[in-house]
């Protein structure tokens, strides 16, 4: 009776051997899906140690299966840590307000090789002490909406007051300056956004002139600001085709007709044409290469005006 008895238990370890072995495989496709990958590998672990308890006679069996689960969880283990720490979201640069109430904060979303992007978020000092560049984002850090640029912008923030900020964002040089104006509150903020930018196809080169070491550019550019304040620029210019020929670098900056830097001004949502000399330094040649070709133009954030009443 009790040979008979252990015959049963030695079928039923040996069954519990072989279900452990056939579970350890099947969830190997399945352990992208928590609930059936892991039940699986639950029941086959559960079986395998019943049936090597039980003396099975399909020990090897019972032991492969288990080799398998323990194999397998070490790889959703690796995948687990893996993703835990793909990618990170930190302080990347930091920027006081005069008093030290607020602190605005670029935030830095890594995503390895998949890219990532730039956020502006602030904190008040009310909420405890600020952040450091490196730190993870803070918890109490309100995001700045409308600041999300791509990976690399840099971010040129100007604080007017206190509670006020001026921020331009750009990834490379444009022909605008792309104007975000935040004001910061005790329990809110509030933003504008505008943008001072250059219409090419309504702008035009008109002549050259050369004075000793110098070559000027004369150009009519026609600008818009859709910004509610008024904004001072300078300009900036590179022309590809005078680089060593008419110009040494093809670098020019906004002058006037003595050299000194020109600063020009446009209203809130005007449309102007300006008659804007760029300078640069001379080079070899004293003729011009595609004479009527405007060059590329970049506007520069001068000042801005904080006390403007709309």
């Amino acid at each position: 009776m009790n040979e008979q008895a252990e015959t049963e238990d030695r079928k039923e370890a040996d069954t519990y051997a072989i279900v452990c072995l056939v579970l350890a495989v099947i969830a190997y496709p399945l352990a992208c899906t928590i609930f059936g990958g892991a039940l699986l590998l639950f029941i086959s672990v559960i079986l395998g140690i019943i049936a090597l308890k039980d003396r099975t006679s399909k020990r090897e069996l019972a032991i492969v299966g288990l080799v398998l689960d323990a194999f397998l969880c070490i790889i959703v283990g690796i995948v687990v840590y893996l993703l835990s720490t793909f990618g990170s979201v930190t302080v990347k640069e930091t920027s006081v307000s005069p008093s030290g109430s607020y602190q605005v904060e670029v935030i830095a979303n890594d995503q390895g090789a998949t890219g990532g992007n730039y956020e502006l978020y602030f904190e008040r000092s009310s909420e405890g002490k600020f952040a450091s560049v490196g730190d993870k984002k803070p918890r109490d850090a309100e995001y700045i909406s409308g600041t999300t640029r791509t990976w690399g912008t840099y971010y040129d923030i100007k604080w007017t007051s206190d509670d006020t900020i001026y921020v331009t964002a750009d990834y490379v040089r444009v022909s605008g300056i792309n104007l975000i104006k935040v004001e910061l509150f005790p329990d809110t903020y509030q933003t504008y956004e505008g943008k001072v930018y250059l219409n090419r196809d309504e702008s035009y080169f008109d002549h050259y002139e050369i004075s000793g070491d110098k070559v000027f550019y004369v150009c009519y550019l026609n600008i818009t600001n859709t910004f509610y304040e008024p904004i001072d620029f300078s300009l900036e210019a590179e022309d590809i085709q005078g680089q060593d020929g008419l110009l040494l670098d093809g670098h020019m900056v906004s002058a006037d007709r003595e050299g000194g830097e020109a600063v020009y001004s446009i209203g809130p949502g005007e449309t102007e044409m300006f008659e804007v000399v760029l300078c640069g330094e001379k080079g070899a040649k004293d003729e011009r290469i595609e004479e009527e070709l405007l060059p590329a133009i970049y506007l520069i954030p001068v000042s801005y005006y904080p006390n403007y009443e709309p």
